[in-house]
């Protein structure tokens, strides 16, 4: 199954917990593994990095086998296909460099076409050639940029807890919600080096009525009493931010950042990819 979406009752009403597994695959006609996609910007060839422990004990990979778990459906394990996001940036162009486009190659491979992109000395790279350069970085170097993780297993115990964890989290949010008292976590407020997109609301500088704001795009599988893996995150990570994300619904007016785009276009090329393989097997 691709994209499979399912609801979990928790014992704290209204809540539900909602999630979308993004591959299931059958083994041996029995065991059932859940395939996930990440991305990073972490290196790929130690897996004693922080980055790899942090999968191993993942919210979303207890909750998700958890939910396997009521739906009669136990996980044998949890494999991860992680891509690391690209180093290599967009560059000026040399001559060598046009040299090359103008024989028909650019980084040793051809145009997909007889037309040659248009440039000239000291200008950026095109769309196109990036992607013709990034394209070949990764053919020489692909263990750089892929990384299957597997073999990640939960216990039914450990998908007890995980349940008991999910209703008590429902729980102090329906508290805030009657209380209307969404505390400021400070130590939230700057993450890897970024302020917090509604920092200014927070110091005051910001009205969320303004231009500088607007209703949230994309269904995050919405619902006010859905628990969805993200919501919880920003739970745990500042009351505030939650209110504003997802009780208020706002968002900065502006263009998403480039390595959320890098993500979703992964996402969607690897669920290309399984619906394919899917379709052809069953073609067979």
């Amino acid at each position: 199954d691709v994209e499979r979406k399912f609801e979990i009752e928790l014992e704290t009403k209204p809540y539900k917990f909602v999630g979308m597994i993004d591959t299931l695959v059958t083994q041996d006609g029995a065991e059932i593994s859940m395939l996930e996609h990440k991305t990073t910007v972490n290196p790929l060839d130690d897996l004693t990095h922080p980055y790899f422990r942090k999968l191993a004990y993942d919210l979303q990979i207890n909750a998700y086998h958890m939910a396997q778990l009521l739906m009669d459906e136990e996980l044998e394990q949890t494999i991860y296909d992680v891509v690391r996001k690209p180093r290599i940036r967009p560059r000026k162009l040399t001559k060598a460099h046009i040299e090359e486009i103008e024989s028909g190659e650019y980084s040793g491979l051809p145009f997909a076409s007889d037309e040659t992109p248009n440039v000239e000395v000291g200008e950026a790279e095109t769309p196109e050639l990036y992607e013709m350069r990034l394209f070949a970085d990764i053919i020489q170097k692909p263990n750089e940029y892929y990384r299957r993780v597997g073999q990640i297993t939960r216990t039914q115990e450990q998908c007890v807890e995980t349940y008991k964890m999910l209703n008590q989290v429902a729980q102090d949010m329906l508290d805030a919600h009657r209380r209307g008292h969404w505390h400021q976590n400070s130590s939230a407020c700057s993450k890897f080096g970024s302020p917090c997109e509604f920092m200014s609301i927070c110091c005051g500088v910001s009205d969320p009525s303004s231009d500088f704001w607007r209703k949230r795009e994309g269904s995050d599988l919405s619902g006010e009493n859905n628990l969805s893996v993200s919501r919880i995150h920003c739970f745990f990570e500042c009351r505030r931010k939650y209110y504003y994300r997802y009780v208020e619904g706002i968002e900065r007016n502006s263009q998403k950042p480039l390595a959320l785009t890098f993500g979703g276009a992964f996402h969607e090329c690897l669920e290309s990819f399984w619906n394919s393989t899917r379709k052809g097997l069953e073609d067979e």
